[in-house]
C-alpha cells in the first residue's frame, strides 16, 4: 500500500517535515479547490517515501535490560528497499535504544524481517535489511 493517497496528506512524526510544508503551501495556494482537487494536487507531488500510511512493528532490545521491545510505528519504503522511521516526540525511548543496539527486526505486512538500524539525523532511522 505504498503510495496511498485516499486521504489528505498528513504524518504523525516529523519524518517528512520538509515535505509537509510543501503540503501546506499547496493548499494555501488553491484555497478555493475542493477536497478532492486538493488530494490529487498532493498525491501528484508525493514520492513513495511520503506516503507514511504504514504501520509496522519495531522490535528493539532495550539498551539497559536487554528486554525485547515492541514499538508501533508508521514507515516508509524507499525505492532501494530500506525502511524509513522516524520518532515522534522527544520523549520516546525506543530511538536510544535503537542507536545503542542497531541490530533489530521490524514487522510489516505479519512479515518479521531483520535489518541494520542507521541513524541518518536526530532520531531518524534508515533500516537496511540483513
Amino acid at each position: 500500500m505504498v503510495g496511498d493517497c485516499s486521504r489528505l496528506f498528513q504524518t504523525n512524526s516529523d519524518l517528512f517535515s520538509r515535505r509537509s510544508g510543501v503540503a501546506r503551501r499547496l493548499i494555501s495556494q488553491n484555497p478555493k479547490k475542493t477536497i478532492e482537487s486538493k488530494r490529487a494536487v498532493l498525491c501528484s507531488h508525493l514520492s513513495e517515501e511520503d506516503a507514511m500510511s504504514n504501520i509496522g512493528s519495531l522490535h528493539v532490545r532495550g539498551r539497559r535490560t536487554g528486554v525485547m521491545r515492541i514499538v508501533r510505528l508508521r514507515y516508509a519504503i524507499t525505492p532501494d528497499g530500506s525502511v524509513l522511521i522516524s520518532a515522534g516526540r522527544l520523549s520516546e525511548q525506543w530511538p536510544l535504544n535503537l542507536r545503542a543496539n542497531p541490530a533489530c527486526q521490524f514487522e510489516m505486512g505479519g512479515e518479521v524481517r531483520h535489518y541494520h538500524a542507521i541513524e541518518r539525523s536526530v532520531r531518524r532511522f534508515r533500516l537496511d535489511r540483513v
